[in-house]
């Protein structure tokens, strides 16, 4: 791997010689660079398949599963959409299965567009 003194010589060096370059030798150079960020990306990929390989294998070695070893997704709660209108507390997120003041609503008539919850919309001309 090159060191940063030299990584500094090579763009020197580049910069130096990059107002001299035609088309085709811009373009040879630019297919040499993404062919080696290629190559780069790839050695990446496969270290660190071999890292989850090695890992795996260990962790049932000692009698783990992956799952033992990450910690729990956190569940994400999902923002309330509608509220009740008889008991505003009582809000759904419009996920899962509809609560029974929701069943309730839509029984009497209601949609739920009538259900959301008001959103403060700011005013252009009064400026909030």
């Amino acid at each position: 791997m090159a060191t940063s003194q030299e990584n500094i010589e090579f763009l020197e060096l580049f910069n130096e010689a990059l107002p001299n370059f035609d088309l085709p030798t811009a373009y040879q150079i630019r297919n040499l660079t993404l062919k080696k960020i290629t190559e780069l990306e790839q050695g990446i990929i496969e270290t660190r398949l071999a890292f989850r390989k090695a890992t795996l294998e260990k962790a049932a070695e000692l009698g783990f599963e992956i799952s033992d070893l990450l910690p729990p997704k956190e569940k994400v709660k999902a923002h309330p959409k509608y509220q009740n209108p008889i008991d505003p507390k009582d809000t759904w997120s419009g996920k899962g299965k509809p609560p029974n003041w929701v069943k309730a609503a839509l029984d009497s008539g209601k949609t739920l567009d009538d259900l959301l919850i008001p959103t403060t919309i700011p005013d252009p001309v009064a400026g909030f």
